[in-house]
């Protein structure tokens, strides 16, 4: 199976930690549950992967199968 990687630029006047806390949460649960729904699963968990002052990897798990599944 593929992987998924999707990549958000924001450029926003706030610090990376202030972005991190109050935007991407947002927008990755947006594209988990889209995600999820795109490949029928009855139940996902998120998990960071990687973390750097300016980027976050997460992977996206099938519960189910308790496999990686984006």
């Amino acid at each position: 199976m593929g992987r998924l990687e999707v990549v958000l630029n924001i450029s926003l006047p706030q610090s990376t930690e202030d972005l991190f806390e109050n935007y991407v949460p947002d927008i990755l649960e947006f594209l988990v549950k889209r995600t999820a729904n795109a490949l029928n699963l009855e139940s996902y968990s998120i998990k960071t992967e990687s973390s750097t002052e300016t980027s976050k990897t997460f992977g996206i798990y099938d519960n189910t199968a308790n496999t990686r599944v984006a």
